[in-house]
This record gives structure tokens, sequence and C-alpha cells, in this order.
């Protein structure tokens, strides 16, 4: 079944390296959230110690160029595609990475990063709920923006559902949506269309 843990495990062995550059493409988004993260949350990220975790880190290049620009973070990358963590592991040995899914009960980072991941469910603001019981402070989203011209469920391929501004409430509990920002590709090589960051802030 798309997008379910066994049609992953098959992408990142046959499809993620050959078909669509899937390295490059998660570098081109890693970068292209840095660029235009606000600079409060930089400066948090700069505190030495701050712990991030990568939610869907694929085969890693986000969290190796995180932990590269805020060098005194521990950044952690997380995917359920043992895959993709294995081949992880092998690109950047000097940085961490766990194979299994999100786990409220135990998992608790300071900063919550994802990347184009949430399109691909049905239902992702119970995701992003999950994920922010585990963030002491910021959780930073990047999604493909306005795909099916409205925001709401869709079906184009992998992709099961569309974001825009109105599909990021601007309260979660005790979270604010702090910033969301539509950004134009820079190298549509790599994406040739908008992507939505989107930032929510703990008790501001």
């Amino acid at each position: 079944m798309i997008n379910d843990r066994a049609w992953w495990e098959n992408e990142f062995l046959n499809n993620w390296e050959v078909g669509i550059d899937g390295k490059q493409q998660t570098l081109y988004f890693a970068q292209l959230m840095l660029d235009n993260l606000p600079e409060d949350v930089k400066a948090f990220l700069s505190v030495p110690g701050t712990t991030v975790l990568d939610w869907g880190c694929a085969l890693g290049q986000a969290v190796n160029l995180v932990q590269a620009t805020f060098s005194g973070a521990n950044v952690t990358g997380l995917d359920f595609a043992e895959k993709a963590i294995e081949k992880a592991r092998v690109l950047f040995p000097g940085n961490r990475f766990m194979s299994r899914t999100f786990n409220k009960e135990i998992d608790f980072y300071d900063v919550v990063y994802t990347s184009n991941c949430l399109e691909h469910f049905s239902n992702p603001m119970d995701n992003i709920k999950d994920l922010l019981e585990g963030t002491g402070k910021y959780f930073i989203a990047l999604v493909p923006y306005n795909q099916g011209g409205f925001a709401g469920l869709m079906d184009m391929d992998c992709h099961f559902y569309s974001f825009t501004e109105s599909s990021f409430p601007g309260q979660i509990g005790d979270f604010a949506r702090q910033h969301c920002k539509v950004i134009p590709p820079v190298n549509p090589d790599m994406w040739n269309d908008n992507q939505l960051l989107v930032i929510y802030e703990q008790g501001r």
C-alpha cells in the first residue's frame, strides 16, 4: 500500500537515489528551511545542548546539514524505514539516527523538524499533535504548498494532503503559530513549486 512501511522500504532500497534524486532533494529542502528561519529560532538552535529531531529524515542529509549549521546542538534523525536509516548511518557515521516510529511517551526534543513528510498522510494534524507532545519549544514543518489548489485531502501519487495557510490553526494546545511563510522555488530542478514553512512555539 502506498506510504506504508513496506512501500517506503522499497522506495529507499530501489528508487530514492535513482529515480527522484532523493538525497539532493532532501538537502535542498533542508537548506531552504535554514535560509528562511526567523532569527529568534536560529538563536535558540545556536544554544549549546539544544536537542533537535528530524522526523522522517530519509537518508540523513538534513540531519547532517542542521548539525553542521548548529554545531552545539544535538541533532537526531528518525525514520520508520530501516533501509533509510541503514544508508544514513553509512553516509553520516558521525550523526545520530534511529529506525522506529515516533513515540510521544519517550521522545522529547527542544525542536522537532519535519520536511515534506506530512503530505503523505490523510490526517496530518493527528501526526502534528503527536509530535507536539514531544516538543519542548519549536515545531518546524516544511510542506508543499497548495498542490491541489485547495487545502485538504487529495490523491496525487503518494501525496494525500494539500496544505495552505488555513491548514495550520493559530493555536494547537499550548503551541501558537509563530511563523507561516510561502517560499518560492529556488532550484526548480529540485522542486518546481512553492513550499510552506510553518513554525509553532510553545507558550507564545
